[in-house]
């Protein structure tokens, strides 16, 4: 793509040139042609060597993050009177991040529109995934008894994935937990059990 713009400016400078040297035809005007393709340019961190695809208007462009997870990727297709809805997503070693959409509009009497700080992550893969230790007795504030205390803490953990709150280990804080905190309710729990 690059050698291909590098074509269409030296042939327009070819005709500026020309104009010039001509004197604008006789008329004493001198006519300048631009090359006026606008263009985006995306600027973002990923994991090192990851591969980067962007996708607009269909089209899919890759390209892959440095050493350091750096990358830059020019898109020239583009339109520059309406908004432009470029998907981008990193991937690595089979594994594929989140997509990211975001939604550019050109500024007036802009050529190009650079977009830097776009964070492109990549999940662990699932042997890098270690589930953290926790808690499981239901003692969630480690006072040695299941009591209101901990019900308390449990239900503002309600919903999310809070490991100590996960009783049953399906990764959400739900009625199953509850069952199981309610079935513990009054133990005393020893630190063993912990």
């Amino acid at each position: 793509m690059n050698n291909i713009r590098k074509k269409k400016r030296s042939c327009l400078c070819y005709v500026c040139l020309c104009l010039v040297l001509l004197g604008g035809g006789g008329l004493g005007a001198t006519v300048l042609f631009y090359n006026t393709q606008p263009s985006i340019v995306l600027i973002g961190q990923t994991k090192p060597e990851a591969t980067i695809t962007v996708v607009n208007k269909g089209i899919t462009f890759k390209t892959v993050a440095d050493e350091k997870g750096c990358f830059e990727k020019e898109l020239f297709n583009i339109d520059a009177d309406h908004p432009n809805i470029v998907t981008l997503y990193a991937e690595k070693n089979g594994i594929q991040g989140k997509k990211k959409v975001l939604t550019l509009s050109f500024p007036i009497d802009v050529e190009t529109l650079t977009v830097s700080g776009i964070i492109l992550d990549i999940p662990k893969s699932v042997a890098e995934i270690t589930t953290p230790s926790c808690n499981n007795s239901g003692d969630l504030n480690d006072d040695g008894e299941i009591n209101f205390k901990d019900l308390s803490t449990f239900l503002f953990y309600w919903g999310t994935s809070r490991c100590e709150a996960d009783l049953n280990r399906n990764h959400r804080v739900d009625f199953g937990d509850l069952s199981i905190l309610l079935n513990r309710w009054g133990a005393v729990v020893k630190d063993a059990d912990k």
